[in-house]
């Protein structure tokens, strides 16, 4: 869709994917410019539920995190990512997304996909199907395209929804048909046989169009989840295995791991099918502290679950095939969240149900993503240092965004296939307005922005600037092209004297939106954080605004003088004669904090430099 020379993500496209109307998802408009400008690095996220960020989103999604970290690493790159990224599709949409992708001229590719090849749109064990065979599926697609056929279909979804009366089901429920699928049968291979056809269409569009692509490997909560159904090849022995697992979680409640495995085991050894008996052994083996037992047996329990919500465990194995067939490179989640976990097996630590990550993970991705991208030579050697532990202070996450993924899971897992009632949303009013306006996310009586708005508006007016910062610093994330909220993030990080942050933001409005009052800003914020090279620009801009003001042709000598002096100093890092040049033009300037700065680092190979004490003692009586 077009909106004023920028592009955003048909919020209708998932209609072409869902044979139910009702089930169709809605993912980001992200904006992105029409018109692709020079300088630009252009990112596109594909993927699933678990690629928009579920059950955080927004500033909680990996993309999020990622282009905050890069902003700041390269700033002179003008990001965008853009997250195609929807819930409950699968790899037929990513396939379908290929060619009005490639139109756009993306530099580089994200794609976190794979756990919705049964259950998902189109996936082999949904109710939304459009055929058997790849080619009726691809035909169904396109059919659906026609505006036509979406009016005739909406009125008859429409109709079937009247008659259906109201939908209570969750989602899962919905799209699921609530029959197993079991492990090594036809329909378990068609879904690996479907993601593998997908998957080599897009790829090989990529590789012909020379766009780099970089695929995680999927990870799934092994550990600490139970497989959904476990379902007896023999019907006859259905009951008796489900009351011989109860007894073998018993005897691991009361500390008889042993007695747990002789159960576990004589049912594997009848049945090698029923994915509780694996389960079982996973934590009779995990008890014991053999990790590689455990994770064996874990595995094999997740890959005879047989209501497949979670990918198997062998996607994996041709996520690498096909990124070798294609040229994509793999980005080993899997294998750095496993490291991550008790006894190197994926469960609660970085997974919050069965396949979404919680922060930790998504900010895993994030930095496996940024660091493939950076090792791929795709941009500049030479950044900006932004370590892991500034980047996981600094992402502007609100308690709000915490309790938001919170209260989803809560309502995920109260239903189908969950059905757990521990804990309880809150309800009612308190005085809590970061957990209402949460609750109020959640249940859909506000939307995530006007939720934003109303703390930010909290903030100002107790003047918390540090959470203030925050809340406009997410606004700009989610709306890259309005100068107003990266103006807002700029004013209240110099008013916390954070003058790099500062420079940075009101750059960005500047950008957008040029003006005298944002060029003056940014300079200023530049000089206070010593960095003469990125004000010189703005006070050139200043001079061409202002026909040449003498004070404005005054200090951009000084700022060039300072950019000369501190090349000769970095050449010669003990010489006390630039290094009070440099303290000089500072003061002249009136910029003391900085001045003093340089005047500190001559006292320190110095003490009785007298030049530098002298400034010092004049800088003191002006700032008194």
């Amino acid at each position: 869709a077009l909106n004023h020379g920028y592009l955003h993500l048909n919020p209708e496209v998932s209609k072409r994917y869902f044979v139910k109307e009702e089930n169709a998802t809605k993912g980001y408009e992200e904006e992105f410019s029409a018109v692709k400008t020079k300088g630009t690095f252009r990112i596109f996220v594909q993927g699933e539920s678990s690629a928009v960020g579920f059950p955080y989103l927004f500033n909680g999604s990996f993309h999020r995190m990622l282009k905050y970290r890069l902003e700041r690493e390269f700033p002179e790159i003008h990001f965008e990512i853009i997250n195609l990224g929807l819930t409950a599709v699968s790899s037929y949409t990513l396939a379908d997304f290929g060619r009005e992708i490639i139109r756009q001229k993306p530099d580089a590719i994200l794609i976190y996909a794979g756990h919705n090849e049964y259950v998902g749109a189109l996936g082999v064990g949904s109710t939304s199907r459009l055929g058997n065979k790849p080619f009726m599926v691809r035909v169904g697609i396109q059919i659906r395209r026609l505006r036509l056929t979406q009016l005739f279909l909406g009125l008859v979804h429409k109709l079937e929804k009247e008659n259906a009366g109201q939908y209570s089901e969750t989602l899962m429920q919905r799209m699921a048909r609530k029959q197993g699928i079991p492990y090594g049968s036809k329909k378990y291979q068609q879904g690996i046989d479907q993601f593998n056809y997908n998957m080599s269409r897009l790829l090989s569009q990529y590789q012909r169009n020379h766009i780099p692509v970089f695929m995680a490997d999927l990870i799934s909560n092994e550990k600490d989840m139970k497989p959904f159904m476990s379902i007896a090849a023999n019907p006859a022995n259905q009951k008796k295995f489900d009351d011989l697992i109860r007894q073998g979680e018993t005897h691991m409640t009361n500390g008889c791991p042993d007695s747990a495995a002789k159960i576990a085991s004589a049912i594997v050894e009848e049945d090698s099918l029923y994915a509780a008996a694996y389960y079982l052994l996973g934590n009779v083996y995990y008890s014991k502290g053999k990790s590689d037992s455990a994770a064996l047996m874990f595995r094999k329990a997740l890959d005879h679950d047989q209501l497949r919500f979670r990918a198997p465990s062998a996607l994996n194995e041709h996520i690498y095939e096909l990124a070798q067939q294609y040229g994509a490179v793999v980005v080993p989640f899997h294998q750095t969240a496993s490291k991550f976990c008790r006894q190197g097996i994926i469960g609660s630590e970085i997974v919050t149900e069965h396949v979404h990550p919680n922060l930790k993970g998504y900010s895993m991705l994030a930095d496996l993503f940024h660091n493939a991208l950076v090792n791929s030579k795709l941009l500049p050697d030479q950044h900006e240092s932004f370590p892991d532990e500034a980047f996981y202070s600094e992402m502007p996450l609100l308690r709000m965004d915490t309790l938001i993924g919170l209260f989803n899971i809560i309502r995920l897992k109260k239903g189908w296939p969950f059905y757990q009632d521990e804990s309880a949303i809150p309800e009612g009013q308190n005085n809590d307005l970061q957990q209402r306006m949460a609750l109020g996310v959640v249940t859909g009586t506000t939307n995530w922005t006007n939720a934003m708005d109303t703390l930010y508006r909290d903030a100002v007016r107790r003047q918390n600037h540090d959470l203030a910062l925050r809340i406009a610093e997410s606004l700009h994330l989610q709306f890259p092209y309005d100068p107003r909220f990266a103006e807002k993030a700029g004013g209240h990080a110099l008013s916390l004297g954070n003058y790099k942050k500062a420079g940075f933001y009101f750059a960005k409005a500047f950008e957008i939106l040029p003006s005298p009052e944002l060029a003056q800003q940014a300079f200023v914020s530049f000089l206070k954080d010593d960095m003469p090279e990125k004000a010189l620009p703005y006070i050139s801009y200043l001079m061409r605004e202002s026909t040449g003001s003498n004070s404005y042709i005054a200090m951009r000598s000084m700022v060039e003088n300072i950019i000369q002096l501190k090349a000769e100093y970095r050449m010669s890092p003990d010489n006390n004669e630039i290094c009070m040049g440099i303290a000089g033009e500072y003061f002249r300037m009136g910029n003391f904090f900085i001045a003093d700065k340089y005047l500190r680092q001559i006292l320190s190979r110095n003490s009785s430099y007298t030049l530098a004490r002298e400034m010092q003692k004049k800088i003191a009586e002006l700032q008194h």
